[in-house]
């Protein structure tokens, strides 16, 4: 009785290994520059507002724990 399945299961159309027939395989694309899909210049203006935040934050920290005092 469990060769019959054993059999049937093997026989089965349905588990054809057509896979192959669905991918193809797509060359790899170089970019140059290019991290995180950004280019130098759109990089050093995101370095550059994240440094600027920084330093207000760090700012308004300073003062509302009154390490500082302005005048």
């Amino acid at each position: 009785m469990l060769d019959d399945f054993r059999n049937d299961a093997n026989a089965s159309p349905y588990f054809e290994d057509e896979s192959e027939a669905y991918f193809e395989e797509v060359p790899q694309k170089k970019s140059r520059g290019k991290i995180l899909g950004m280019t130098a210049a759109q990089r050093l203006v995101i370095a550059i507002m994240l440094f600027l935040m920084t330093c207000i934050v760090g700012t308004l920290m300073l003062l509302v724990f009154e390490r500082i005092v302005p005048f």
